[in-house]
């Protein structure tokens, strides 16, 4: 319930006509159409918590895929193929 509030707020406060803003109005999908796409993305969210000063390495944080990528066991299973 909290979290549909701070959408809500959000909405309300960029006018964008919308009752919920999830993602910031800049952002928009892209497909990952090559390998070096994917890596560069997998990084960026990898290291996101690192620069946000939570771990000092990607895989110390246990929310992300990094820990899989290093040989380490996860929160869930992810099938790197």
């Amino acid at each position: 319930m909290w979290m549909l509030k701070k959408f809500n707020y959000k909405a309300q406060r960029t006018k964008s006509g919308n009752e919920y803003i999830l993602w910031k109005e800049a952002y928009h999908a892209k497909q990952i159409k090559t390998n070096k796409f994917l890596k560069e993305k997998l990084d960026y969210i990898h290291n996101n918590p690192v620069e946000g000063g939570y771990v000092s390495k990607p895989e110390g944080y246990i929310y992300r895929s990094a820990r899989d990528y290093c040989g380490e066991m996860g929160r869930m299973n992810v099938d790197i193929k």
